[in-house]
């Protein structure tokens, strides 16, 4: 993906305030990526919309949010249904594993910590595959 590609691709990240969130929004800035950010994974939900522009990719931690993450992965479909998806995660929560490994190649799992190239390359690798839904 160039940068020009990149400087069009809309990421919208929930929970800022997590310092690992801060350090990837910054990751993915300085890589060219345009970041949007959302006080949490639910505000990320209608952020797109207000933007006027589709999110490409949303980027949420699994911890930081009030509903089960396979929840608001569903509800993130429901809005935009061509939304790829990086789950940042501390390794809990195995009955939303299970689920999440049902969403395709348009989902992957990030487990924290993480080194900010390992989340450049994911998110790399997600944008350049073509979008499969299995869910």
């Amino acid at each position: 993906m160039e940068t020009e590609e990149r400087r069009q691709t809309a990421i919208v990240i929930g929970d800022e305030d997590d310092s690992a969130m801060q350090g990837a929004a910054s990751t993915l800035e300085k890589a060219g990526f345009l970041v949007h950010h959302a006080q949490s994974g639910e505000t990320a939900l209608g952020l797109s919309r207000k933007l006027g522009e589709p999110a490409h990719l949303a980027l949420v931690d699994a911890a930081a949010t009030e509903m089960p993450i396979a929840g608001l992965v569903d509800r993130l479909r429901e809005k935009s249904p061509n939304i790829r998806i990086l789950v940042l995660s501390d390794g809990q929560g195995s009955e939303d594993g299970q689920r999440l490994a049902g969403f395709g190649k348009s989902l992957r799992v990030l487990k924290k910590p993480f080194r900010r190239s390992a989340l450049l390359g994911q998110v790399l690798d997600l944008m350049e595959r073509p979008l499969v839904l299995t869910a």
